[in-house]
């Protein structure tokens, strides 16, 4: 990870391999057989359960989403076995039968599969040069994580340049009949449930950072999957996540589709229906109970393990209108942190229940009101239109 890799409770990348060097392809807990793995579970969740409620849950959702399994590792030095804790044994992001299941990269497709991902400037990766990110419209490029960078070709480059910065000049066109035509260029529905699963988790990083997208000759271009929860529900170091705003609507894109009057409906519309079932206070309280009683003294061993870091002083000093306050996340024990998390929880997602369609329409600007105008006017013309028609054929039938 860009940040976790300071952390002291490390994060790796596993790849097996076989006596002979070789890449091993094992299928780890009943997982899909691969030989890369992931051993995540970040320091900063005092909960421990963030990742894998966001993956098992929002990933009935999104298709691909990585599956996940919690271990306890043991790192051999010399004849001992040093303990380091609990982690989140998780499928990568990659292409392939039980991963991101698109077509195999073909350069000569019209579309090739690809696997993109929004994050941070990385010189070391090829960067794609789209039109929003080089106006500084947006946060964040464009690299390719799927295929390998050796199977890129400058055609392929080119191409998926063009789609991009074809989605982006429509989005935030200042033309509303070709803003109002972006639903033709991506996977609607998928944009749609990423968005509501982002928001009702508050997972604030996703739309700049580790925000994936895959396309294929079958598919278009799609939100997903999922990736890195850690930070959710108000678990950022750095910063408070109020339970009464959202956030999503102010991200890369997502920003200009907040201004669609039917993507906000179809928001709206989507959340009301997955808050009677899998986003239910009833059904995420009951999720993390089972989950915690499923760990049980795992938990207690990776905060006995890990105690120092856990208690380390998590107050955020705000300034609010030049008020000074503090929020003292106290994370003294771990039912204490089960609270906050629940807390944060019920409240984000009453305050979602209540003004979710307001806050939303409020995004809606000038261009809605012009278009109403216009229909406006055209409704009129008809029916000008129309009178004078039936006043010449009433004359007609008058003669």
């Amino acid at each position: 990870g860009a940040s976790s890799r300071s952390f002291q409770k490390k994060q790796y990348g596993i790849k097996l391999l076989d006596d002979e060097g070789q890449e091993l392809e094992a299928p780890l807990l009943g997982m899909d057989a691969d030989e890369d793995w992931v051993l995540s579970n970040s320091i900063l969740d005092a909960s421990q359960i963030r990742n894998y409620t966001a993956y098992n849950l929002a990933g009935q959702l999104m298709p691909f989403t990585p599956e996940c399994r919690f271990v306890e590792m043991f790192i051999k030095d010399g004849d001992n076995y040093n303990y380091r804790g609990l982690y989140l044994l998780t499928e990568p992001v990659k292409q392939g039968k039980g991963h991101v299941d698109i077509q195999d990269y073909n350069p000569r497709d019209k579309r090739p599969a690809v696997i993109l991902v929004r994050d941070r400037a990385d010189d070391t990766k090829t960067t794609l040069s789209t039109w929003a990110s080089d106006q500084q419209l947006t946060y964040g490029w464009f690299t390719v994580k799927y295929p390998k960078e050796e199977l890129l070709t400058p055609e392929v480059i080119q191409k998926l340049e063009t789609q991009l910065t074809e989605i982006e000049k429509t989005l935030y066109s200042d033309n509303y009949r070709q803003f109002l035509s972006y639903p033709r260029l991506i996977n609607l529905p998928s944009f749609i449930d990423y968005f509501v699963i982002n928001e009702y988790f508050m997972n604030y990083d996703s739309g700049d950072n580790s925000t994936y997208y895959y396309e294929d000759p079958a598919h278009q271009l799609s939100m997903g999957p999922l990736w890195d929860y850690d930070n959710c529900w108000d678990n950022y170091k750095f910063a408070a996540g109020g339970a009464e705003y959202m956030v999503m609507p102010e991200r890369p894109w997502f920003e200009r589709m907040v201004q669609d009057p039917d993507f906000n409906a179809r928001v709206v519309s989507r959340y009301r229906e997955l808050r009677k079932g899998i986003f239910s206070d009833r059904n995420i309280m009951q999720f993390i109970d089972n989950t915690v009683a499923y760990l049980g003294n795992a938990s207690k061993r990776d905060r006995s393990r890990w105690r120092e870091v856990y208690l380390e002083n998590h107050q955020l000093a705000l300034v609010e209108e030049g008020h000074g306050y503090v929020i003292d996340r106290n994370r003294d024990t771990y039912e204490e942190e089960l609270v906050r998390l629940k807390d944060m929880i019920k409240g984000h997602g009453k305050w979602l229940d209540l003004y979710m369609d307001d806050y939303l329409n409020g995004f809606i600007k000038e261009p809605l009101a012009e278009r109403s105008r216009e229909t406006y006017a055209n409704i009129a013309l008809a029916f000008l239109l129309i009178f004078i028609a039936s006043a010449y054929l009433l004359g007609k039938r008058v003669k």
